[in-house]
């Protein structure tokens, strides 16, 4: 049966009719106890399907009201979140310190995920990964619940698989701008035209692993938390499509440069072989 009003009632008056529905400011809680700034968009059909907006680097979840409130206006549910330390989820002081891009896949993208299955309940569950949002997607123990994936721009951040004025600036980015980020503590990137700041430890993490082409921590290739995708007990709603919207370079983020998968999903799952979008499958081995 498809919803003919919004679900979640929360935050206001809302007008009944398609376009006048506002989205409502929400707060996610993670397993560790932070607290995630989060909007939600109800569309009319939200019961039925809904989409969880994962975004990119330096990107606050406002760079996605416009495609969160067409979607909308076709029915679908739409929740966006901050990471921690980024957007309306920063800390007043330090600039998330001790933030890590691991935090934002194993404990924020779960939050999202763990609040969209227990406030709205769809039937059908989709996720929208841009860029890093992407990228990380594979880390997350409760990625198994998504019915269907979108990727925009999930291209590898390897810096050898760029090339002219690209592979130049990512240059710059990867060895000039983490002396900034640890004399700071962050990387004010305001001051440098990105869209917020970014803590320290992302950013360094985020150009150690395109310096590097191989997703690693302190530890080593291996991260405990893809072992965890893999064991976490949770049962795979089917195996979900996956379309890549993407640009050059495409070698899929989830391999190194010989090709030998790094994280938990298949290659053929994170990206296309060409700037076109695609369809492939992805799911557990």
């Amino acid at each position: 049966m498809v919803a003919t009003t919004p679900p979640i009632a929360r935050g206001g008056d809302r007008s009944p009719e398609l376009g006048g529905m506002e989205p409502v400011r929400q707060t996610l809680v993670t397993s560790d106890g932070v607290r995630l700034a989060a909007n939600w968009y109800p569309g009319r059909e939200a019961p039925v399907k809904s989409l969880i907006a994962m975004p990119a680097l330096a990107a606050p979840q406002r760079y996605l009201k416009h495609p969160a409130r067409w979607l909308q206006e076709r029915g679908w549910g739409v929740l966006t979140f901050d990471y921690r330390g980024i957007g309306g989820s920063e800390p007043k002081a330090r600039h998330g310190a001790g933030v890590r891009l691991l935090d934002w896949a194993t404990k924020d993208m779960t939050a999202a995920i763990d609040w969209v299955r227990r406030e709205v309940r769809p039937r059908f569950l989709a996720g929208l990964g841009h860029s890093i949002g992407g990228q990380i997607l594979p880390f997350c123990p409760a990625q198994w619940h998504f019915d269907a994936l979108v990727h925009v721009s999930v291209q590898s951040g390897d810096i050898r698989f760029w090339q002219g004025r690209d592979k130049v600036l990512l240059a710059i980015v990867y060895y000039l701008y983490p002396a900034v980020a640890r004399a700071f503590g962050y990387l004010p990137g305001r001051r440098l035209g990105l869209g917020t700041s970014i803590p320290g430890d992302v950013f360094l993490q985020w150009c150690r692993w395109g310096r590097e082409g191989v997703y690693t921590d302190e530890s080593g290739p291996s991260p405990s938390c893809v072992s965890a995708s893999r064991t976490t007990g949770v049962t795979p709603r089917g195996r979900p499509s996956c379309t890549c919207i993407g640009s050059s370079p495409t070698r899929p983020s989830n391999t190194d440069t010989s090709g030998r998968p790094t994280t938990a999903w298949p290659t053929s799952g994170i990206s296309d072989s060409s700037s076109r979008s695609a369809a492939r499958p992805c799911g557990k081995r």
